[in-house]
């Protein structure tokens, strides 16, 4: 993968595990073969909306990127885009090479999170950039999460907890812990979400609405089980916000 991010022109190899030598490209290919078989046989129906529309779009890129036909998918391919914005200003400045602190300086504006600064920004104004979602779902997104899938429920709780109760957060469990009162000890709570299609609105919901339930009985009512301290670790509230919009 490190010969793959330091060859830009797609031409450089690298040897697979059966002897083999491909390019990304071609490695790329064989990806979307497998994912090309799953879908055809229905192993997304039910569960990824417009899963053929996605294949088409990835065998399309794929397949302009084999052509070496890279500005017709600078608005799809991130880095493609800020190559080429990097290369057009050392065109256009011969004094300047990749070493140069201006390079630098652009190659960290163009992912700046701030609209007023940030180059990618622009170029999604200048609809350069294809986009797959509106600003509107965006938006929604920021601040409710997707109903048919764990992130309901983990923002759910998340929005519940105090930050010293919430030791681990990730995509796939929560390890709560809870306080006793007046004493010492703490009780821990694990709650498994693997299944990134469980915990639903309509799966959970009710036990979200029981005005009699505290935190560490919601916990349970979902199905957490006790555990250990030793594999807790603090989050932050802000890391806290990272889940509520994911799947």
């Amino acid at each position: 993968m490190i010969r793959y991010s330091h060859d830009p022109s797609l031409q450089t190899k690298a040897l697979l595990t059966s002897g083999e030598e491909v390019t990304a490209v071609d490695l790329l290919r064989f990806f979307l073969d497998d994912m090309s078989k799953f879908v055809a046989q229905g192993g997304c129906d039910g569960y990824v909306p417009l899963a053929c529309e996605i294949m088409e779009l990835a065998q399309d890129t794929v397949q302009k990127l084999a052509n070496r036909d890279f500005d017709s998918v600078l608005g799809r391919v991130e880095w493609l885009l800020k190559q080429q914005i990097l290369e057009r200003t050392l065109a256009k400045n011969p004094h300047l090479n990749w070493q140069s602190p201006e390079i630098k300086h652009l190659d960290h504006l163009y992912s700046s999170l701030d609209p007023a600064e940030g180059l990618y920004w622009i170029y999604e104004q200048s609809r350069v950039v294809e986009t797959l979602v509106t600003p509107g779902e965006i938006e929604r997104f920021m601040h409710a999460p997707p109903d048919d899938t764990r992130a309901y429920a983990r923002a759910m709780l998340l929005r519940r907890a105090d930050p010293e109760q919430v030791r681990h957060v990730d995509w796939d469990r929560i390890h709560f812990r809870f306080d006793k009162a007046n004493s010492w000890q703490s009780r821990y709570r694990t709650l498994d979400m693997s299944d990134p299609l469980s915990f639903t609105r309509a799966q959970t919901e009710h036990i979200f609405q029981d005005p009699h339930a505290d935190l560490e009985k919601i916990v349970e009512a979902l199905g957490a089980v006790e555990s250990e301290s030793s594999s807790s670790v603090g989050v932050s509230t802000m890391q806290q916000q990272l889940f509520y919009d994911s799947n």
